[in-house]
């Protein structure tokens, strides 16, 4: 790619939301995010400085695990010292990262198959007024994601 070309592609996305059993096997999607916050934070803060402006750093999100995730023992071996991050901290990170985008999913990981029920979208709102006043951009793009039917 050089200056001044199309870019090959609009933008590259980190998918952090799969609660999918082979994301936990191979530590990825939301089990990276929830597990290892640290490493995705890296990859997106490389992506944005390796990438020309032109092409977007995008992230999906699932809602982190909740206090009552973790007082019911749902973190497995995740040794956690300090309460899990609050969405809000989340957004701020992926904008610390510089993430051009957000996708939020409103449910957590420990939220699907036949645990799904409607989608947070009170904590959706809540990370869209937190990347805006966090960035200081009115119109920071976050997409909401997931449960439109109980919307």
């Amino acid at each position: 790619f050089t200056s001044g070309a199309v870019p090959p592609v609009a933008a590259i996305d980190l998918n952090l939301g799969c609660p999918q059993k082979i994301a936990r096997s191979g530590n990825y999607g939301s089990f990276l995010h929830d597990e290892n916050p640290q490493s995705a934070y890296d990859v997106l803060s490389k992506l944005r400085s390796e990438l020309p402006p032109e092409i977007g750093v995008t992230a999906k999100i699932r809602l982190p695990p909740t206090q009552a995730d973790a007082a019911a023992g749902k973190l497995g071996n995740e040794a956690r010292t300090i309460p899990p991050p609050n969405a809000e901290e989340r957004i701020h990170r992926l904008i610390d990262s510089g993430v051009d985008l957000i996708t939020v999913h409103g449910r957590t990981r420990f939220e699907n198959k036949v645990a799904v029920g409607a989608a947070n979208w009170d904590a959706i709102r809540r990370c869209v007024e937190a990347a805006r006043l966090y960035s200081g951009d009115k119109n920071f793009p976050i997409f909401a994601n997931g449960g439109i039917e109980s919307y």
